[in-house]
């Protein structure tokens, strides 16, 4: 990811940051123009679908707890959930993340909701 360009952050290298974007609600056609007109370095994270929301979780928490160095040389993992959307996906993930938190890992959730 290039924020004024410099490169800040390139989540295929870093193992402990995750970002995914998802289009979704788009009228046939619609998904075309939008994605065309998105930046090219941002398409690598950008889905035009809706998200597996509990694939995600489990994909987080196998992820949290298969890793090697300091980092995961803990007895409990705490992984940051960064949510931002409708009112009904983030209140989803919300309840993921306290269904899905256990003795290992506990999800902390953050989130900012708006409607389109």
């Amino acid at each position: 990811l290039r924020i004024g360009g410099r490169e800040e952050l390139d989540d295929s290298k870093d193992p402990v940051f995750k970002t995914e974007l998802y289009l979704t609600k788009l009228k046939h056609g619609e998904a075309r123009e939008i994605y065309e007109n998105v930046d090219p370095e941002m398409k690598e994270w950008l889905r035009k679908k809706r998200p597996n929301l509990r694939e995600i979780f489990r994909k987080m928490k196998a992820k949290a707890t298969e890793g090697s160095g300091d980092y995961y040389n803990r007895s409990h993992i705490r992984v940051a959930v960064l949510t931002c959307g409708p009112a009904r996906m983030v209140s989803a993930c919300e309840e993921l993340a306290a269904s899905e938190s256990d003795e290992n890992v506990t999800f902390d959730f953050h989130k900012e909701t708006f409607e389109f």
